[in-house]
C-alpha cells in the first residue's frame, strides 16, 4: 500500500511537525499532523510535505471492535507542473483493484477494493486496524495489525499518509485532496460497493471529520502553497 511504502521512505528521515490538529466524538478521536520532512541525504531545502492522520476508536471492549467501522470519502487528484505551468496526472493509485492516474473528480470511496471500509485487506474488513499495547499509544511504527493479532483492550487506529508534495529538480510534485473520514456501525455498511459508495448511506454515519492534504508549489515565488480550494485542474 502506498501509505506503508512512504513510511519505510521516511523511517530515517529529519520529521518536523509543523501543526497538529485533534478532533472528539465520544468513543472517536481524529488527530492530524502537517510535517515538513528531509529526507536522508537530501539539502535542508529539499523539503517534503506531508500530512499524517490517527483515527481512533475506543470500543469499550475487544469484542465491540468489529461493530464499528471506518469509511473515507476523497476528492482532489495528485498532480506535476513545471515552470512553464504545464500540469499532468503522473502519480497513480490503487482504488477498487485496478491502478488508476491520482484523480477524483468527485467525492469517491477511498478503498482499494470493493470493501467500503478503509481498514479492510484481503478479506479482512478490520486488517488494517493497528493497535498498541498502551492504548494511549499511537505510534504506527510499534504498532500490530489487526490482521495479525488482537488487542487486549478495546482501542484501535487507522493511519492515513496521502502522496507526498515535494519539489523535484525538473518539476513539483503537488497535492490537492479533501477527505471525509466516518465511523459507523458495521451493521450499516454493505460487504461491497462501488467508487461512488452506491449502498453506504452517509447519513447513518455516527461521526464525521474532515481533513484536506493541499500543498501546490507556486514557481513565481518559489515557495510550497496550502491553497484553501482544490486545484482546478483536478475537476
Amino acid at each position: 500500500m502506498l501509505t506503508l511504502l512512504i513510511a519505510a521512505t521516511l523511517a530515517h528521515a529529519k520529521v518536523t511537525v509543523v501543526s497538529t490538529r485533534t478532533e472528539d466524538h465520544g468513543n472517536a478521536r481524529f488527530i492530524e499532523y502537517k510535517k515538513e520532512v528531509v529526507l536522508p541525504g537530501a539539502k535542508p531545502d529539499d523539503i517534503t510535505y506531508l500530512t499524517d492522520t490517527r483515527f481512533i476508536i475506543d470500543a469499550g471492549s475487544p469484542a465491540n471492535i468489529e461493530h464499528f467501522a471506518i469509511v473515507q470519502w476523497i476528492r482532489g487528484c495528485v498532480f506535476t507542473a513545471d515552470d512553464s505551468g504545464k500540469k499532468d496526472l503522473s502519480v497513480s493509485r490503487n482504488h477498487f483493484g485496478k491502478i488508476v492516474p491520482f484523480k477524483h473528480s468527485h467525492w469517491q470511496i477511498d478503498s482499494d477494493s470493493t470493501d467500503p471500509i478503509y481498514s479492510s485487506y484481503e478479506g479482512n474488513r478490520f486488517a488494517l486496524l493497528r493497535w498498541n499495547q498502551d492504548p494511549k499509544n499511537t505510534d504506527p511504527e510499534t504498532a500490530t495489525y489487526f490482521a495479525i493479532a488482537k488487542p487486549p483492550h478495546g482501542v484501535t487506529f487507522a493511519t492515513d499518509l496521502p502522496a507526498t508534495a515535494f519539489l523535484g529538480k525538473t518539476d513539483a510534485q503537488n497535492t490537492s485532496l479533501e477527505f471525509k473520514t466516518c465511523l459507523f456501525n458495521t451493521t450499516d455498511l454493505p460487504e461491497a460497493t462501488t467508487p461512488d459508495g452506491d449502498g453506504v448511506d452517509n447519513t447513518k454515519a455516527l461521526w464525521c471529520v474532515s481533513w484536506d492534504h493541499k500543498f501546490v508549489y507556486d514557481f513565481k515565488s518559489k515557495t510550497m502553497t496550502t491553497p484553501s480550494q482544490i486545484d482546478p485542474f483536478c475537476w
